[in-house]
């Protein structure tokens, strides 16, 4: 059974860029199994085009692949790093969090000139909105807003970028801890608005924090709660 059925001529698909042309699904009895390559709806450019597998990447031909690190060595030392923040994240946790008004001001507003204005995934009004619904509630984990303003913090600590030697703790380390457990703990929650942009904050510090498997990870989760919403 065709996935979409294509009426147009190829000529005319390669003429029209409105158009796309797009990959059947090949004709199967009932019995048997989609071939993997044809087993969902792709156009002719994502054809060419790896999907982000971490296990069978291939790197795209536009690419020069000298530039992709992929040996065994790079992921080894990405997963021991992610092993050693996930070390002190538990640590970070045992320690009292400054939640002063000073303090947390301050990081709000290095969030909003050091990152969301490059990347303005809320409005600033709902922004300061969920800080203080946050604020109201006493961080109580229950409440999404928390974990969001934590993660608000550790943003705006992180993309100061005053990070100095490699083996000290990253800035914001503990609001990124207690805001990710938080946040971590409603992954069922997946049509929450401020989950979602909790999870994109998580990518972007893992980011910042030069940590693209934890990143990779974490938005790979982001676009699955996109797709369910």
């Amino acid at each position: 059974m065709l996935s979409q059925v294509d009426k147009t001529s190829p000529a005319s698909c390669s003429e029209s860029p409105q158009h796309p042309k797009y990959f059947h699904r090949s004709s199967l009895g009932a019995s048997s199994r989609p071939a993997p390559e044809f087993s969902f709806r792709q156009t002719s450019g994502e054809a060419a085009v790896a999907r982000p597998n971490l296990l069978a990447f291939a790197c795209p031909a536009f690419i020069n692949s000298g530039s992709w690190d992929d040996t065994e060595e790079f992921y080894d030392d990405e997963m021991l790093a992610s092993e050693q923040l996930h070390l002190q994240m538990q640590a970070a946790q045992l320690r009292t969090l400054d939640l002063s008004r000073k303090t947390t001001r301050y990081l709000q507003q290095s969030f909003v000139d050091n990152f969301l204005r490059w990347m303005p995934i809320c409005d600033l009004q709902d922004c300061s909105d969920y800080i203080n619904q946050a604020y109201s509630c006493n961080f109580d984990p229950s409440n999404p807003s928390s974990g969001f303003a934590m993660l608000v913090f550790a943003v705006g600590a992180v993309a100061e970028g005053r990070i100095g030697v490699v083996d000290e703790e990253l800035p914001g380390l503990a609001y990124f801890a207690v805001g990710s457990k938080i946040v971590d703990g409603m992954s069922l929650m997946t049509r929450s608005l401020s989950i979602l942009q909790s999870r994109v904050m998580q990518a972007y510090y893992y980011q910042f924090s030069i940590r693209p498997l934890q990143a990779w990870n974490v938005i790979s989760q982001a676009s699955r709660d996109c797709m369910v919403s």
